[in-house]
């Protein structure tokens, strides 16, 4: 199927549209379409046209002339560059967003993965159960608990957060509990608001737990909110104190924890919770697959008019003086 190129001498693109996925399924969608992005080769039609454009001027009356009985309008050749930049640069910035996203996703399971496979080594030493990456229903609501510890030592609510890993910058807890990146030249930038997301979290635990004394009649310990930072290159200035570790000191915090519960309390409270277990949520991401494939179909109709305009350029090249023969082959080879 042809391209339209009206697509790009009007800027006629396709918008994306928007899908919900659960993060684990946003990873290979987005690496998919990043892989479709590099096969169109968006950057090589750059190229072509970065050593097209010295010469085009030149010869452009001669090109105009012998180009438009291979079909392609004046339009195109004379506004080529200008409407090619904005093509590349309109799927240059999707491969941008698109690969930012799934940088985050990444960068995120890797915090969980490297949480999980520490708290799998001591789980049977320490005789703890663990919820990993869990939603749970409470009422009308549900939410997101990255891990619930329990274990003799008490119930332990843990948030992974994997910031700054491959950042230049580190990182600021105000007293009032704001977070701040903290640039080297000195600069601070407000970051999401982590604190306020924990203490969602446990507030939602906490009232689920109210129902299981309620139904019960058993006791259950205050659960401890503890946020990881599951890399070791970012410094963090806590100055709010708040209950911050990195993955390999949890089992250490938790074992300085007084023991105060058993097996015969930890065993049915976790039966409890685990039946308020609902399939993960699914979040907004935004899917290019029709843009790529009109992009792709533009693509193939572009290549065609620029290897039609390459061979009139080298046959001219051929037939003009010694100066415009050297500049030619230099703009080629870079």
């Amino acid at each position: 199927m042809k391209g339209d190129l009206s697509i790009i001498l009007e800027g006629k693109y396709k918008n994306p549209t928007t899908i919900k996925l659960p993060l684990d399924k946003q990873e290979n969608f987005l690496a998919n379409q990043i892989e479709t992005l590099d096969n169109i080769g968006v950057d090589k039609l750059r190229k072509t046209t970065i050593y097209l454009d010295p010469i085009m001027e030149y010869y452009y009356n001669a090109i105009i002339d012998k180009a438009t009985k291979f079909g392609m309008s004046n339009d195109f050749i004379k506004y080529y560059d200008r409407h090619l930049k904005k093509f590349t640069d309109y799927y240059r910035e999707i491969y941008n967003e698109q690969r930012a996203k799934l940088n985050g996703v990444q960068l995120g399971k890797i915090g969980e993965d490297r949480m999980e496979k520490e708290l799998k080594s001591f789980e049977k030493v320490q005789g703890f159960k663990t919820l990993s990456n869990v939603q749970l229903q409470f009422g009308n609501k549900s939410f997101e608990t990255d891990f619930l510890v329990f274990s003799k030592h008490g119930i332990f609510s843990i948030e992974v957060k994997n910031i700054g890993e491959h950042a230049n910058y580190s990182i600021q807890i105000n007293p009032d509990g704001q977070w701040l990146k903290v640039f080297d030249n000195g600069n601070k930038v407000p970051m999401q608001d982590i604190s306020s997301q924990v203490n969602y979290h446990m507030s939602m635990t906490d009232g689920l737990f109210a129902q299981y004394i309620e139904e019960t009649g058993n006791q259950v310990p205050e659960v401890k909110p503890i946020i990881i930072i599951a890399n070791n290159n970012v410094v963090v200035d806590n100055l709010a104190n708040l209950p911050i570790y990195r993955v390999s000191q949890f089992i250490h915090i938790m074992r300085n924890e007084p023991v105060i519960m058993n097996d015969t309390e930890i065993e049915p409270l976790y039966n409890w919770i685990s039946q308020f277990q609902v399939p993960t949520k699914s979040y907004e991401v935004l899917d290019y697959t029709e843009c790529i494939k009109q992009g792709y179909q533009v693509f193939e109709e572009i290549s065609v008019h620029l290897n039609v305009i390459d061979e009139l350029v080298n046959d001219l090249a051929f037939n003009t003086d010694d100066y415009f023969k050297k500049e030619i082959k230099k703009s080629i080879k870079h």
